[in-house]
């Protein structure tokens, strides 16, 4: 089972009907779908171990409140929300990447939460790829994405409740559909 050193999941969980780690109790909050399985405690976890991969799914299986995370270049992640709250706090999503967000719940009430005042759920780095089918995205003063230039951004659906949505760079090539 897993255990921490500078909050990097070092081994791999399995999960019980509970929805826990049956060795150590911790609650398992994201799946990672790659060329294997892997349960992981924190969804930082599961996105520091999907950068080793070129293209992975991590679907949530909780709530789970953590910081930032990142889509490094040359990684396509999918992040489905499966009805499940991801807070970040003082943190955002760094796409240097490909990222796709989905929620593939029932009742479509997956939802990113910006914690912090002046935090947007999306930064997008130079080169980096968003795409957003669905989900929920709130925040208290931004609650959307920031975008450096030649970044691109498209969106098919989802709903933004708060501050600001967008800011967008000069060069941010940007799609709503």
């Amino acid at each position: 089972c897993g255990y921490y050193s500078d909050n990097v999941e070092k081994f791999y969980h399995t999960v019980d009907e509970s929805g826990s780690c049956p060795e150590c109790q911790a609650k398992i909050v994201a799946l990672v779908r790659g060329t294997e399985e892997r349960y992981f405690t924190t969804l930082k976890g599961a996105f520091e171990w999907s950068s080793t991969l070129s293209e992975v799914e991590i679907a949530l299986m909780d709530n789970v409140t953590d910081g930032d995370f990142r889509v490094q270049s040359g990684n396509v992640i999918k992040l489905d929300l499966n009805g499940y709250t991801a807070k970040l706090y003082n943190g955002r999503i760094y796409v240097h990447g490909k990222l796709t967000i989905c929620d593939g719940s029932q009742g479509k009430t997956g939802l990113i939460e910006a914690s912090s005042e002046y935090s947007y759920i999306v930064q997008m780095m130079d080169g980096g790829e968003l795409i957003i089918n669905s989900g929920n995205f709130s925040g208290l003063i931004y609650s959307g994405i920031s975008s450096s230039q030649s970044a691109s951004i498209v969106v098919n659906g989802g709903k933004f409740t708060g501050g600001e949505k967008f800011r967008l760079q000069s060069g941010t090539s940007v799609e709503i559909n």
